[in-house]
């Protein structure tokens, strides 16, 4: 009987155990019998935590995600530290959704960071989304049955009552009443900040975490200081090698594009949709306001990070940065052959149907950066550019801009690493990290392409030209080539 528990208990979802249980008649054994019981609720509670661990998003201790809970995108979740989502809940993380330390949400809550556009090219709505970060703030307490519509910020402290719709930011410590959301009365100032001082935070049930659980708290990005580090890029140049390269070094972590919400936040503000406030306001909720940061040299490789430097040198004013850089011919092969600006990558309004083999690349493509939305060419410029074109344009004006910023750094803050010299680089990049270099590893491939690469010998002499016209003088001058 013990083995058949065991055995159902490791290869079940949790949401499944106990219904299958009762269908095998085992429930009232179980039950009866406290050391099979005990044994069951162990090896459940073990595949949870793998199931949890394993779950793409950037994430602190001590949390609980109910099995029944449904999350779309979770790449766009950032969870801070002992922070519970009860069963029934569905979040939609698209647009980003960030939740702080100990927060609690009960059964049943909606959250949507993102919505079909209702204003586009087709009744009722069109194949676009539009995507609104959703914030929720430290020690929020979330009542069942409550809906947050996108683009919504909960502020710290904050109670949302039974059955709320919350369409409105919501101020730090106030009380949201029931039905439309309207704020009833506030938490009393100087009790909360005496219980936050205090670091009396509640894990499950009301009851006071321990202080191993507290320990096990990470800090924040800003706390990381030096140790904290950017690797920017074109995209298609190496940010998914050099991340799984450099986690085989003790002592740190490099993740891959571990925030989704980075995606239209970047583009938003390169399209000047957004301002420079709001980006600000977000990435001091992603990293100053989240104690999730490991206590080791951590790193975050992302081509989205790119335009925002300039802001993030301002909220970390000791981190550091790597501008990973790939020679222009691999590079547009790459994202020439993935239709990178293509004419259905940016305008996918326009084409029928089209079936998308990666869950994520509409988004990538709805957030394709645009010269004329940048305000660098009229529409018509940009809309007369072959594709190749469009490719060789991007790949020379983001990393001119990455040089830009790389400029008004202070020294020791910024370093240049060609993907090709990365083998040979390794030793420089991790002594720029204030690691020791004592051993050398063979460089590994990753990302590599699953698709038909053009080469150069396939170009036309009009790609050729463009390429010669748009690229060429960069390349000489970051790669040192003869004239």
């Amino acid at each position: 009987m013990a083995g058949l528990i065991n055995r159902l208990a490791t290869s079940l979802k949790l949401d499944l155990l106990w219904d299958k249980l009762v269908g095998h008649g085992l429930y009232l054994h179980a039950i009866r019998n406290p050391d099979i019981l005990s044994h069951l609720q162990n090896q459940a509670q073990r595949h949870y935590a793998d199931q949890l661990a394993s779950w793409p998003f950037s994430k602190g201790s001590g949390i609980r995600i109910s099995g029944a809970a449904h999350i779309e995108y979770p790449r766009g979740l950032v969870v801070g530290n002992n922070v519970h989502i009860d069963e029934g809940c569905y979040l939609d993380a698209r647009g980003g959704i960030c939740i702080g330390d100990n927060t609690h949400i009960s059964r049943n809550v909606t959250i949507c960071s993102s919505h079909p556009r209702f204003e586009g090219d087709a009744l009722p709505y069109d194949n676009m989304q539009v995507d609104k970060p959703v914030t929720i703030g430290r020690n929020v307490w979330i009542d069942m049955n409550v809906t947050i519509v996108p683009g919504v910020t909960i502020g710290e402290g904050a109670v949302i009552r039974v059955g709320a719709v919350v369409s409105e930011d919501v101020p730090a410590l106030a009380i949201v009443s029931s039905g439309a959301a309207v704020i009833s009365n506030t938490r009393e100032i100087s009790r909360y900040k005496q219980l936050e001082q205090q670091r009396r935070w509640a894990g499950n049930g009301g009851n006071l975490l321990t202080e191993k659980a507290k320990f096990a708290f990470g800090c924040t990005a800003e706390q990381l200081g030096e140790k904290m580090f950017f690797v920017l890029g074109t995209g298609r140049s190496g940010s998914t090698a050099i991340a799984k390269n450099l986690n085989r070094y003790a002592g740190i972590i490099c993740q891959h594009e571990p925030k989704l919400s980075l995606v239209a936040l970047s583009t938003n503000y390169s399209h000047r949709e957004i301002s420079l406030e709001q980006v600000k306001q977000e990435l001091m909720m992603l990293y100053c306001e989240q104690y999730t940061f490991p206590d080791l040299v951590y790193g975050e490789s992302d081509q989205k990070l790119s335009n925002l430097v300039p802001v993030l040198h301002d909220i970390l004013p000791n981190a550091k940065f790597i501008w990973l850089l790939r020679n222009p011919v691999d590079t547009i092969n790459s994202t020439f052959s993935r239709g990178w600006f293509s004419d259905n990558d940016l305008y996918p309004t326009q084409v029928q149907q089209e079936t998308y083999t990666e869950n994520y690349k509409p988004m990538y493509s709805q957030y394709r950066l645009h010269a004329d939305k940048a305000g660098l060419m009229t529409a018509q410029e940009w809309r007369d550019m072959s594709p190749f074109s469009r490719n060789c344009w991007y790949w020379s004006y983001w990393n001119e801009m990455i040089e830009s910023h790389f400029k008004a750094l202070p020294d020791g803050q910024g370093l240049l690493v060609r993907l090709e010299d990365l083998q040979f680089q390794m030793p420089e990049i991790l002594r720029f990290l204030s690691l020791p270099f004592d051993v050398s590893l063979e460089v590994q491939q990753a990302n590599k392409a699953v698709y038909i690469l053009s080469t150069q010998s396939d170009w036309s002499a009009d790609m050729q030209a463009d390429f010669d016209r748009i690229c060429l003088p960069n390349y000489r001058r970051w790669y040192d080539l003869e004239q």
